[in-house]
C-alpha cells in the first residue's frame, strides 16, 4: 500500500484535490486529461470556488463541487458522484444550466468578478458573450439504464436529429464512469490512465503501481500526496469518517437500491410463479429480491467505509461507531488488507 489515506472520490477530498488554492496545476491536468482531445487543451485554469452556488437560490440544491475558468473564460464544472440515483441526469443539466445563466444575473456576476476580476466575459450582460459551461461528471459505481451502455468516457451535446449537427452548444456533459475503467496495471501509461487507477485506487494504490504513476510526475506526487492522512486535520478526519455514515444513510441511494431490489424480485417472481404456477411465488420473488438489493448495497459501502477506516488507523470501536460491520467482519477485513 502507497500510504494511509483518503479516497479521492470522497467529496472533501475531491474538492481538496482540485479547488483548493495551490493545486490549479491539479485541476488543469485532469481536465487535459479528460477532455482536452475533445476541446483543446487549457492552458490555464482559475478556481471560482468549491460549494459554489452559480444562482442566488440559496438551495442546497445547487452547489456544485468545483467550477473554474479556463483562458478562453469557458466555465468547467467537476462534480464527483459516488453512484446514480433518481433525478442525477436532471441534477447535472440543472447544474450546468444554472452555471450558464449564471453569467446574466448580477449577484452571480459579482461573486465571479470578485475571483477573475479580469475576466471579459463578466463586463457585458450580451447573449454573444455567454461562455460555453463544460460539465465534467466523475462517477465511482457501477451505472445503470442508458449511461450503461456509454464508454468509460463518453460526451454528451444537444443535437440535431435530421442532420446530427450541435448548433446549441453552449452547455456539453462528459461522464467518466470509474468502475468501466479495467486497463491492466502494466497498460497504465497516459496522463489519462493514470488519473483515473488514481481516482479509483487512491490510497490503495499498490507500491509498484505508486511508482508507474507518480515517478518523475510532480503532478501526481502532489496528488497522492494530497489524500494523506497527514494532509487532514483531526477535525477533518473525524468528519470525513462521519460523513461516510451520513452517505450510508443517504435517502436518494436506498431509494435506487430498492428499486433495484424490486426489479431483481419482480424478475425471480415471474420465473417461479411460471414454474409453478402461482401468484405467491411472484410475491415471494419481490420481497427476496428488494431485501438482497438493499442489503448488498449497504454491506459494500460498509465494507469500503471500514477499509478506509482501518488505512488510517482507527480502532474498531470507532469504527464500528461510524459503519455498520461486525466485529467478525472486521477481522477479516484486517487481515485481507495485511495480505495485499
Amino acid at each position: 500500500m502507497f500510504n494511509r489515506g483518503f479516497s479521492p472520490t470522497l467529496d472533501k477530498v475531491f474538492k481538496k484535490l482540485f479547488g483548493h488554492p495551490g493545486n490549479e496545476e491539479l485541476t488543469k491536468s485532469f481536465i487535459n486529461s479528460t477532455v482536452g482531445e475533445r476541446y483543446g487543451k487549457v492552458k490555464e485554469v482559475v478556481v471560482i470556488g468549491t460549494q459554489f452556488n452559480p444562482v442566488p437560490l440559496n438551495s442546497p440544491e445547487c452547489f456544485i463541487d468545483v467550477l473554474c475558468m479556463s483562458e478562453d473564460e469557458d466555465l468547467y464544472i467537476l462534480e464527483m458522484q459516488k453512484q446514480l440515483f433518481t433525478g442525477f441526469t436532471q441534477r447535472c443539466e440543472a447544474y450546468a444550466a444554472a452555471t450558464f445563466i449564471g453569467q446574466r444575473i448580477q449577484d452571480s456576476l459579482e461573486k465571479m468578478k470578485k475571483i477573475v476580476p479580469n475576466a471579459k466575459c463578466f463586463e457585458t450582460p450580451d447573449y454573444k458573450d455567454l461562455k460555453k459551461v463544460r460539465s465534467l461528471i466523475i462517477i465511482e459505481k457501477q451505472t445503470y439504464g442508458p449511461l450503461s451502455q456509454e464508454p468509460y468516457i463518453s460526451h454528451h451535446t444537444t443535437r440535431s436529429e435530421q442532420t446530427d449537427q450541435c448548433i446549441f452548444n453552449s452547455i456539453s456533459y462528459t461522464v467518466v464512469q470509474l468502475a468501466k475503467f479495467n486497463k491492466p496495471n502494466e497498460n497504465i501509461t497516459t496522463d489519462q490512465d493514470k488519473w483515473l487507477r488514481f481516482m479509483q485506487k487512491g490510497p490503495r494504490t499498490s507500491e509498484p503501481l505508486y511508482h508507474a504513476i507518480a515517478d518523475n510526475s510532480d503532478i501526481f506526487t502532489a496528488a497522492y500526496n494530497i489524500i494523506k492522512a497527514s494532509s487532514f486535520s483531526d477535525e477533518e478526519i473525524t468528519e470525513l469518517g462521519l460523513r461516510e455514515k451520513e452517505r450510508l444513510e443517504n435517502v436518494a441511494i436506498a431509494q435506487d437500491e430498492r428499486d433495484a431490489g424490486r426489479a431483481e424480485g419482480r424478475a425471480e417472481g415471474r420465473a417461479e410463479g411460471r414454474a409453478e404456477g402461482r401468484a405467491e411465488g411472484r410475491a415471494e420473488g419481490m420481497a427476496v429480491g428488494e431485501a438482497k438489493g438493499r442489503e448488498a448495497g449497504l454491506r459494500e459501502a460498509s465494507i469500503e467505509s471500514a477499509t478506509q477506516m482501518i488505512e488510517l488507523g482507527m480502532d474498531d470501536d470507532t469504527i464500528m461507531k461510524c459503519v455498520k460491520i461486525s466485529k467478525k467482519d472486521l477481522d477479516g477485513l484486517r487481515v485481507s488488507i495485511k495480505q495485499k
